[in-house]
């Protein structure tokens, strides 16, 4: 089986070296995870890449709310892209779709084409798609190396039937299970035709009393990652 990889959450210079110094060997950069994850700053980007030893992937995602974008909001993700691209990451995370609900395989091109050879990968908006079975190879001739779903279900140990599924389905692209995996539920979802898993493995940081403002933020936990990681190394 070819290697195994531990795809980390990291909205933070934090996450990035508590993932990075405790066994991942992939970030996922963004920001504003509460509402799903947004594209982060391409300072975040540098620093991940500079700092790390592990493959960085770019989420892109313009904003909060539906997965259908304008041609001016999928102009801007394509600039984005081509620019995370510049600072040395190794893919970026996209997902789009139509107002009916279905993947915008246009949008999609133009982020394949963006990335110009680095990997793609179509995030969980796949999970909120009405597509069946059948987009597994589209998504795959469309260029897309990753698919991190939770099977369609809330987190990925209530998809993990479905998971299996799409990853008979495919011949080249990775189903990458994530949301809601943590140590503890690893060894349900487990299994050897995925080579790749995503989790947050995040714990809450209170930062005091601070107003108005929020007083708290997520930050990778070490020992949580650490748990992850070796219980994916035993395999």
């Amino acid at each position: 089986m070819s290697k195994i990889h531990l795809e980390i959450i990291a909205t933070n210079p934090e996450s990035c070296l508590i993932a990075n110094e405790n066994g991942a060997t992939r970030l996922e950069v963004c920001s504003a995870l509460q509402v799903g994850g947004l594209t982060p700053a391409l300072s975040l980007i540098e620093f991940a890449v500079e700092r790390t030893s592990c493959d960085i992937a770019a989420l892109i995602r313009l904003r909060e709310g539906s997965f259908v974008y304008s041609e001016e909001e999928i102009k801007i993700m394509c600039n984005d892209i081509r620019r995370s691209k510049d600072k040395g990451i190794k893919a970026v995370v996209v997902g789009a779709l139509n107002a009916d609900g279905t993947i915008d395989f246009r949008a999609l091109e133009r982020f394949v084409k963006a990335a110009n050879g680095i990997d793609v990968a179509f995030q969980r908006a796949f999970d909120v798609c009405t597509n069946g079975d059948e987009v597994i190879a589209q998504l795959e001739s469309a260029g897309c190396k990753r698919l991190l779903s939770s099977g369609k279900k809330m987190t990925c140990v209530e998809g993990i039937d479905n998971l299996k599924r799409y990853a008979s389905l495919a011949n080249t692209m990775e189903i990458m299970p994530g949301s809601g995996l943590r140590s503890s539920n690893i060894a349900q979802v487990y299994d050897e035709c995925f080579s790749s898993y995503h989790t947050s493995a995040s714990e809450i940081v209170h930062a005091g009393e601070l107003g108005v403002m929020p007083k708290e933020y997520l930050r990778a936990n070490a020992e949580e990652v650490r748990a992850i990681a070796q219980f994916l190394s035993d395999k």
